[in-house]
């Protein structure tokens, strides 16, 4: 989880940023700044120090990347191959660097927004939980191994990213960027349906996109797959559709409604 990095204290100041970064895939200053709470001039003393760790000027995009976005006036920041591999060092992995794909880079600046709008709503950091895509499918994996089933990993949904509130509320998260055609959006709702149902997960998925219109179109076409291919099944996960700013005032109204018998115990 993001904000576990923020106050571990076996790491430097610029080595928590390489652990973010890493766990963000793309992230913009601004949004560094918001997550962070760090002021400008100490984030960009630790963007220093990690393009410093290049043993030559040239190695410093194997380090940390740096792009513009968009119109080149936001600077958005991903590790390199050598950062990347540092971050898995520092938490103790051994798997398969992935680069985030330049072309995504849109999809990740959406879902950290995400993240930032409930900061900027005022839910602490002490409050949040951020997980990112592979600690979502993590927690997926867990989840079915304490219900004692066989899971395979690459049949299972990959949720952009996992919020947990205050230990009392649970949301998955898939923020849509208008590029995912019919096929592939059935199947991920088929995907949901076969990993969250088998384990009675009851946690809602929040589906965040740009315009009214590919929220209505996301919304229809669930209604529509539930109506014919699961007509008689009580146990489907609640999919919730928002355009940007939306899901904040859904999860802050939700807060709102805390109870002792809160209806997304996890």
């Amino acid at each position: 989880m993001i904000f576990r990095w923020l106050v571990h204290e076996s790491f430097t100041k610029s080595e928590r940023l390489i652990a973010m970064i890493n766990d963000l895939g793309m992230v913009t200053k601004q949004q560094l700044l918001t997550i962070t709470g760090w002021e400008k001039r100490h984030l960009e003393w630790a963007i220093e120090s990690i393009r410093k760790r290049a043993a030559r000027p040239e190695e410093k995009e194997l380090w940390l990347k740096a792009y513009y976005f968009p119109h080149k006036t936001t600077t958005v920041y991903s590790l390199g191959r050598l950062g990347a591999e540092y971050a898995l060092a520092m938490q103790q992995e051994a798997r398969r660097l992935k680069d985030p794909p330049r072309a995504q880079l849109s999809h990740y600046i959406g879902i950290n927004d995400i993240l930032v709008r409930l900061l900027e709503a005022g839910i602490s950091r002490e409050r949040l939980q951020w997980g990112s895509t592979v600690e979502s499918t993590d927690s997926l994996i867990r989840l079915w191994e304490w219900n004692h089933k066989q899971v395979d990993r690459k049949q299972m949904i990959r949720p952009d990213a996992l919020l947990k509130i205050d230990e009392k509320f649970k949301f998955w998260i898939e923020f849509d960027n208008n590029t995912e055609g019919p096929k592939k959006l059935e199947r991920k709702y088929h995907d949901y349906i076969k990993t969250l149902s088998p384990i009675s997960e009851k946690s809602p998925i929040i589906w965040v996109t740009n315009e009214e219109k590919r929220r209505t179109y996301l919304e229809e076409n669930w209604d529509l797959l539930c109506k014919n291919f699961y007509k008689n099944q009580t146990d489907l996960p609640k999919m919730y559709f928002f355009t940007l700013k939306n899901e904040t005032n859904f999860i802050l109204n939700e807060l709102g409604k805390l109870t002792l018998e809160s209806t997304y115990d996890w």
